[in-house]
């Protein structure tokens, strides 16, 4: 039996001319749109699978026509002996077709309640409600009762929410199975010329889009397009702005499952883009929010090809990605050609890399300095100096400037992790309580400087290749008598 692809309960336009130059209309109105599209595990789409056997005939209608096409060889030749004497009777044909369309708009359905049906038209600036776009109070044609007319105060707008295009993968594993509701669908002005397969427009075409795949998923698009042709191949020329909340992305496990080698037990994913394509130049960045995620490896064979393109294990980049709440947030700027299929890939490796020299040495002090001491944060502050990685501050008694065991403690760690990273920089930076500030009057700041003398000495005198790696702060006042250890 025959497959329903698309089902359309309303299509209606105005002021519709055609003739062999041009083509025009007015605005496109529709509603009650349902797309059933089933892709079969081979990539063929359901319905369409005998388009083989159609091609076959359409080469051997194009064979047929060859022939008859030599047939009239003699009178072609004549035909165009006499448009070149005759200018006026030259074949339009090779002319480029213009075309113009007032835009094309998903109709809003206005909900009669007298009548308890539901009709089609918009409210008109008075309130009224116009049939076909007509602004006036009757609902219905003008034939019919005073009755069926609707005023103002008897209807109300409905979001439309029947135009829907419900997608089956059966190509991926496990299975896509999704509906997406077009909440919100407007096409702008659309003014040009076609020509064969290639298309001119005079103004970039206007696109707006509100959809959702479930009740509280929404997916924005606004897009401003034109065409740019580069070696014959036309490519979309414009901005394009998407804002995506609240995406359930387990239902796509089977295309991470393909991308990645993981699947999803949980994620819910928000996402911000913005970008320019100009003269097939791609420009601009995406802002990726997964919410609560969990993935759980499926396809050892595609981690590990993932993994050697991006240079680390993925599983590494996945925990350089997500923060202490569970959640992967990354701004990843998108720059390229169209022609290149993986012109996102550098920036999202390059993305990788620069998490990873940030946060791969956090993860080491983590694990290298415990028990001794803890990481607090990065990006913190020790008064006036700012620390990409801060430890625990080694703490003083009032008045003590010698270090404690418990302070050698530490720092043998400190020193450990110096000797193994060449590349840490460490800061110490002493600080005096209020108390004893006060306490010591003008020669707090003296206090200060031995406790942090007193750090860089130990070390020196340790290992004195360390040395030149360690700056002391100049003294602060604080809240604390102690010294606050960092590395940049």
């Amino acid at each position: 039996p025959a497959v329903e692809l698309l089902n359309l309960a309303h299509y209606q336009l105005s002021d519709f001319a055609f003739n062999q130059n041009s083509l025009t209309s007015g605005s496109h109105d529709f509603d009650g749109l349902v797309v059933e599209l089933y892709k079969l595990a081979d990539g063929t789409i359901k319905g369409l699978e005998n388009s083989a056997s159609e091609n076959n005939a359409l080469e051997n209608d194009a064979s047929e026509k060859s022939i008859a096409e030599n047939s009239s060889a003699e009178s072609t030749a004549a035909e165009s002996n006499k448009a070149q004497s005759d200018p006026a009777s030259e074949s339009t044909d090779s002319k480029p077709l213009a075309f113009y369309l007032a835009g094309l708009h998903q109709a809003a359905l206005v909900y009669s309640k007298v009548r308890g049906e539901k009709v089609q038209g918009d409210v008109a600036e008075d309130g009224d409600v116009g049939v076909d776009g007509e602004s006036d109070t009757t609902a219905v044609s003008d034939s019919e009762s005073t009755e069926q007319q609707v005023s103002a105060e008897q209807t109300q707008t409905l979001p439309l929410q029947n135009s829907i295009i419900h997608f089956t993968d059966a190509a991926v594993s496990p299975p896509l199975d999704a509906s997406i509701t077009l909440y919100e669908l407007a096409v702008g002005e659309a003014e040009g010329s076609v020509a064969g397969a290639d298309a001119e427009l005079k103004q970039p075409i206007t696109l707006h889009l509100l959809a959702g795949l479930d009740k509280y998923n929404r997916i924005r698009t606004d897009a401003s397009l034109s065409v740019y042709e580069r070696d014959g191949v036309q490519y979309p020329q414009g901005t394009i702005k998407a804002k995506i909340t609240q995406l359930d992305l387990t239902a796509f496990n089977g295309y991470l499952a393909q991308s990645m080698g993981y699947n999803l037990e949980r994620g819910m994913l928000e996402a911000d883009i913005d970008v320019t394509i100009d003269k097939a130049k791609l420009k601009g960045e995406v802002k990726i929010l997964l919410r609560n995620s969990r993935f759980v490896p499926v396809d050892e064979a595609t981690i590990d090809r993932v993994s050697k393109q991006i240079s680390m294990p993925v599983d590494t980049a996945l925990d350089l990605l997500r923060d202490g709440n569970g959640n992967v947030n990354v701004t990843i700027p998108v720059s390229g050609d169209l022609t290149d299929p993986n012109f996102g890939l550098s920036d999202l490796t390059q993305q990788l890399s620069v998490l990873a020299l940030k946060t791969g040495a956090m993860f080491y002090l983590k694990q290298a300095l415990q028990p001794y001491t803890t990481l607090i944060n990065l990006a913190s502050f020790a008064g006036d100096y700012l620390m990409k990685i801060r430890l625990d501050a080694l703490r003083y008694e009032s008045g003590q400037t010698e270090l404690s065991e418990e302070h050698l403690k530490n720092l043998n760690k400190v020193m450990s992790l110096m000797q193994d990273k060449k590349s840490l920089e460490l800061q110490a930076c002493p600080f005096v309580s209020a108390e004893e500030a006060e306490t010591a009057g003008d020669g707090w700041t003296e206090l200060a400087k031995q406790r942090g003398a007193a750090v860089k000495a130990w070390l020196n005198e340790q290992d004195e290749q360390l040395t030149p790696r360690i700056t002391v702060c100049k003294p602060q006042k604080g809240k604390n008598a102690e010294v606050v250890l960092g590395f940049n």
